[in-house]
């Protein structure tokens, strides 16, 4: 698919609204009916089955959540066979393969390095954590002017609603004065309203976006939730009336980018994906090795002698570095084993500051550390063996 980058530029001066789920969209909702053809319409998949109860297909429907609980709770079941979707690299899978519209991917994470030229840079995305920034950092790459925030509260209702009605978590009902983690800020209505801190953070990344960039015009249409530093509060018909008032032909401009992608050879694409096998099987029978090697050094730390334990204290060192500097498999491999391998880390890093300190302690937790590392690099070989299945069968269909 080809990469978001080849949207960039493509709508300038269109004005974009990005919907997100917060309790407020309740508020104007019905209006976004209007805005279709006159703006383009950038949708969070949170948002998805409120906008569809309201029969609004948005133009873009974005994606970054890897969980499966993503797929089901959001996408799983609703037909949106116009709108186009933004997908991370490493979003799931699932909403990937059932979406019936276009896709255009997002994302620079270091599996993209493992085909080098063979696949183009497909753009990236800068987010705070939430999706709704991915899609403000799109509507901003695209030349989107204004650029406009509907059901963007980052705060709970003063009812408890985190989520607008049509949404999974509309239901959601949390007991503000009960918890701590919540807390005031300022209310787009001039009063306080409460937070937490995931909101917060996502809310710091929309006013530290618009510091930056601050050349364009940005409206908060929300009315409702927290305020954001840098943006001017309207209501969502007054920003219909004033700006969106022009057709705008948002299916031509993705009908555009897509044709204009060439697929890469998949011959090619498998060559490398058979390299990124090889290079798991060496790495695979690297790790074992130093195992081995601890082991032996925990022998020759018991008898005492000295060359055997710089012999095999140098193996595995080198070993480590190794490790250390491979740039395609082993910051894959531990996506797969990364709170295991923390916690040796971690329990390594206490040890050494520790007065009392054994070697056999160290040796248990590189062995434990390589043996992590294996079970991430098995779990990386059995998705490169899947892969390469399935572009062999593509090759021989013909696709």
């Amino acid at each position: 698919h080809p990469g978001i980058s080849s949207l960039f530029g493509r709508l300038a001066g269109v004005p974009a609204i990005i919907v997100s789920a917060g309790p407020s969209l309740n508020k104007n909702i019905d209006l976004l009916k209007a805005a279709k053809g006159k703006a383009v319409i950038l949708a969070v998949g949170t948002a998805l089955k409120a906008l569809k109860k309201w029969d609004i297909e948005p133009d873009f429907v974005f994606s970054i959540d890897p969980q499966d609980l993503n797929y089901y709770l959001h996408f799983k079941g609703v037909n949106i066979e116009k709108a186009a979707l933004v997908s991370e690299i490493q979003a799931n899978h699932m909403i990937v393969a059932n979406h019936q519209g276009p896709i255009f991917v997002s994302g620079d994470m270091p599996i993209v390095k493992w085909f080098g030229e063979g696949i183009e840079n497909k753009g990236k995305l800068e987010s705070g954590g939430s999706v709704a920034n991915n899609a403000f950092a799109a509507a901003y790459k695209m030349g989107a002017n204004p650029i406009i925030l509907v059901g963007q509260d980052l705060a709970y209702s003063r009812e408890g609603h985190s989520h607008a009605a049509g949404t999974n978590y509309e239901n959601q009902v949390y007991s503000l004065d009960q918890n701590s983690k919540f807390f005031p800020v300022k209310a787009n209505d001039g009063g306080h309203i409460l937070t937490d801190r995931s909101f917060y953070q996502f809310l710091l990344f929309f006013q530290v976006w618009i510091e930056t960039y601050p050349e364009r015009e940005y409206i908060n249409a929300t009315e409702g939730g927290a305020f954001i530093q840098g943006t001017k509060l309207m209501t969502l018909q007054t920003v219909l009336d004033q700006y969106c008032q022009n057709a705008v032909d948002v299916e031509k401009i993705i009908k555009e980018a897509q044709e204009a992608f060439h697929v890469p050879g998949m011959e090619s694409i498998l060559e490398t994906v058979k390299m990124r096998m090889k290079d798991t099987n060496n790495m695979i029978a690297e790790a074992n090795k130093a195992i081995k090697y601890l082991s032996q050094l925990e022998k020759a730390c018991e008898n005492r002698q000295a060359k055997k334990m710089q012999h095999y204290l140098k193996a595995v060192n080198k070993i480590t570095e190794r490790f250390e500097k491979d740039q395609y498999i082993c910051e894959i491999a531990e996506w797969f084993v990364r709170n295991a391998v923390h916690k040796v880390m971690t329990r390594t890093h206490k040890a050494e500051r520790s007065e009392n300190d054994e070697y056999s302690n160290a040796i248990a937790d590189y062995t434990l550390y390589y043996k992590k590392i294996i079970e991430g690099l098995k779990a990386v070989k059995d998705l490169l063996q899947q892969c390469m299945e399935k572009i062999r069968g593509d090759i021989d269909n013909g696709k």
